[in-house]
């Protein structure tokens, strides 16, 4: 398979990334990087320790230092970014047959395919490197302290809460278990033992199936709010007191609200299939809501450009200023605690304003020709206004919905919304019937 994808490097481990391919790549980047030092992480994947040892050892033989960091999370190594170039051996949320490699420039900036990624690729696949004037040193280094304590300078009047948190046996624990014994919280954590074969469910809280546990948790504790991270840490997504599912907009829109109490004007940005009730309830609160493109490489940049205080997508990423316009799921947590203190209502009340519409989440649709599709849909509707600026959206007077092809995987992603349930039912089969005939 093709393993440099829009955002990152991601394969099957070993049949595309082995130890000889994952050299070459570390080679590349630093070449690419042009940096005296990299910083290197990994997540607790089964092959993650022997793929981060070739990687480092491709850099170290292109002369360049490494700072290695261990066993870390994604937000972990983007924080220690801010120091120069980065890269994370891990796959994010994919199965546990799956590897890859993230990387950034200084300050987290993000290296995907429109910034950097395919210029890595030349040189990994012209496969010629320069021969390295001394070998490149490697340095440990525990960044975890430091991390915890920039997440915690979020952590404001904070009351004594139940939290219930699943880190699917990924990373999401590290930093998680050390940052509440610093808050009034009670922590009920599931699976924070890391373990790379992932035991007890995939650690991609997207799959409704991989909440269960979290949500029987929550509801068995009397607990007053869940969260769940994946794999590597960089998303997180809620569930209320009663063990509903709080998608990533409704958490976009919640956490916008507060952040314009203090901030009036400024800017939020917001994937394109997030719930119109979001951008709504942001302009009334006076900010500016901006729509964007799905992607972390592509928003994070728009976030800086900007100078936007805050952005988020449908999938449990989080972009925070204060933290490089980076996403952590760790303080998004934090943010979400300082919320439910303040307020001192339940989550299932807080959440009633964004409720406003029907609002379907992403829906995936296999399909062999994914550009056709899109057509197809066209020719579907066509008294919509249409909009290309990620897929296509087609607007109505009383719904809307986008469908656009995955950047990771063979699918084609559909989101519907309007006024009503039964409108939003009713729409979604009108979709789904004419993506079947294709």
């Amino acid at each position: 398979m093709e393993i440099f994808r829009t955002y990152d490097i991601r394969g099957k481990a070993p049949e595309d990334l082995n130890a000889e391919v994952v050299y070459k790549i570390g080679r590349a980047f630093a070449l690419y990087a042009g940096s005296s030092e990299i910083i290197v992480g990994r997540d607790c994947r089964l092959s993650s320790e022997s793929l981060h040892s070739a990687f480092v050892a491709g850099i170290t033989d292109q002369g360049v230092d490494v700072i290695d960091i261990g066993l870390c999370s994604t937000p972990i190594l983007y924080f220690a970014s801010k120091r120069g170039p980065a890269a994370m051996v891990t796959a994010s949320h994919m199965t546990r047959e799956y590897n890859g490699v993230k990387f950034c420039g200084a300050g987290a900036f993000p290296v995907g395919a429109d910034t950097g990624l395919l210029d890595i690729k030349k040189i990994f696949d012209k496969g010629k490197f320069p021969p390295a004037k001394r070998k490149g040193t490697v340095r440990t280094e525990d960044v975890l302290p430091a991390y915890v304590s920039h997440c915690l300078s979020f952590a404001k009047n904070i009351r004594p809460l139940t939290v219930v948190v699943d880190a699917g046996n990924g990373m999401g624990g590290l930093a998680c278990a050390e940052i509440f014994k610093h808050l009034p919280c009670r922590l009920l954590p599931l699976f924070f033992e890391q373990d790379g074969s992932f035991p007890n469910h995939e650690a991609n809280p997207l799959k409704p199936e991989n909440l269960f546990d979290l949500q029987k948790a929550v509801k068995k504790n009397n607990a007053d709010i869940g969260a769940a991270y994946d794999a590597d840490c960089d998303r997180i997504l809620f569930v209320d007191e009663k063990g509903q599912t709080v998608y990533g907009d409704t958490i976009l829109g919640l956490l916008a609200l507060e952040f314009l109490k203090t901030d009036k004007g400024a800017t939020v940005l917001y994937d394109l299939r997030t719930s119109h009730a979001v951008p709504e309830a942001i302009s009334l609160a006076g900010g500016k809501p901006e729509r964007t493109v799905v992607g972390h490489a592509l928003i994070k940049p728009l976030m800086k450009k900007r100078n936007a205080i805050f952005g988020g997508e449908l999938s449990g990423h989080f972009y925070f200023r204060d933290n490089q316009f980076a996403e952590s799921g760790d303080i998004t947590l934090i943010l979400m605690l300082k919320l439910l203190s303040e307020e001192n209502k339940p989550l299932s009340k807080l959440v009633k304003p964004f409720k406003k519409y029907a609002h379907s989440g992403e829906i995936n649709f296999e399909v062999a020709d994914r550009e056709l599709a899109m057509k197809k849909l066209r020719q579907t509707f066509p008294e919509a206004v249409v909009d290309m600026l990620d897929g296509i959206t087609l607007t109505f007077d009383e719904w809307w919905f986008n469908a656009r092809p995955s950047r990771n995987d063979p699918v084609l992603r559909v989101v519907v919304e309007a006024g009503t349930e039964k409108l939003m039912r009713e729409k979604l089969a009108l979709i789904s019937e004419a993506l079947h005939k294709i």
